[in-house]
């Protein structure tokens, strides 16, 4: 009797949990698109000038394809003027918008083309386009995209490993070695390269215990942790109905693709699970205010110098037969 009732009380943890995350996303997430906010409206405007830029990378590019979404982008830029509050989603747009109006260029007389030319002519004086980054489209050849393999990749991938005591018993890690892998974790591939990521560092070790109190799979060595990442992924970033699991997937891939970037410059980590019910998620945002409310708590992460000798699980991998199939 009693294992039965256990086995039920899983389904009804997991509609508790449902009832949750819904009540999350209707309150933060971005299905409202909300040209008036900054943040959505960003999300919503690199979902769309992304697909400008896809427009103007095939081959066989249509010059009469894609008007209709930089008819969206228009939209998106004039709300940025309107509120004078552009971010740098908005810019790019406007950037990547002009690139798509040059490559166009007398390619078609669409009526819909001639609005947004005759639109776009009025706007962009009116948005600041001073952006670090590169935009629209660019050439790359094999060779170039051949520098960053590995010479031996088992030696890049097979050495890391979960560390759960590291070596900096007595300092934090080096900060600037911390920003160079979030800076190189940012080439993570993302839905319509909406980006929704955010990284939380909590260095202070009153605000790491209180932190892990709310995380079930530290014990043992929580209380050693000096420094901990709380990844985050941004549900305002994610409108339609089928993307209601987008922030997770995207949270998990960002997440890993930091480990290894963390790896890569010498920052060993221990990733620790955040499958909470709203009640512990709850708890932990009352501890700490500063997150956001729209974003959802993807992982934790403990992260230190490995030491000169570490004590590390096995964990074997499961055979290929297990988990590749040749369809």
């Amino acid at each position: 009797m009693y294992k039965k009732l256990r086995v039920h009380g899983r389904l009804i943890n997991w509609f508790l949990g449902a009832v949750y995350d819904f009540s999350r996303f209707v309150l933060y997430g971005g299905w409202r698109c909300d040209l008036s906010d900054q943040q959505e409206r960003n999300y919503y405007a690199s979902k769309v000038y992304h697909s400008l830029e896809k427009s103007m990378s095939y081959t066989d590019h249509n010059p009469s394809s894609g008007w209709a979404n930089a008819a969206i982008v228009i939209e998106i830029l004039e709300a940025a003027v309107k509120y004078k509050n552009a971010g740098f989603h908005d810019k790019v747009a406007a950037l990547v918008l002009g690139s798509f109006i040059e490559k166009n260029n007398g390619e078609t007389t669409a009526v819909i083309a001639n609005q947004v030319r005759k639109k776009f002519d009025h706007l962009k004086s009116q948005i600041d386009t001073n952006v670090e980054d590169n935009f629209g489209v660019f050439n790359s050849s094999k060779n170039e995209l051949n520098k960053g393999r590995l010479s031996c990749p088992e030696d890049f991938f097979f050495t890391r490993h979960s560390i759960r005591e590291f070596g900096n018993v007595d300092s934090s890690v080096d900060k600037s070695t911390l920003e160079k892998a979030v800076r190189l974790s940012l080439k993570t591939p993302s839905a319509c390269n909406r980006q929704a990521w955010h990284v939380y560092h909590i260095s202070d070790q009153k605000k790491i215990k209180k932190a892990l109190s709310h995380q079930k799979g530290n014990r043992g060595f929580g209380h050693k942790v000096n420094d901990l990442l709380v990844i985050c992924s941004d549900i305002k970033a994610f409108n339609p109905g089928s993307e209601r699991y987008q922030h997770w997937i995207d949270g998990g891939m960002y997440s890993m693709s930091l480990v290894y970037a963390l790896h890569s410059v010498g920052i060993a980590s221990c990733c620790l699970n955040w499958s909470q019910q709203g009640k512990d998620d709850k708890g932990f945002r009352k501890d700490f205010p500063e997150i956001s409310n729209s974003h959802s708590v993807i992982i934790m992460l403990a992260i230190g110098e490995p030491k000169e000798n570490n004590q590390i699980c096995v964990s074997p991998r499961r055979p290929m037969s297990e988990i590749f199939t040749e369809l």
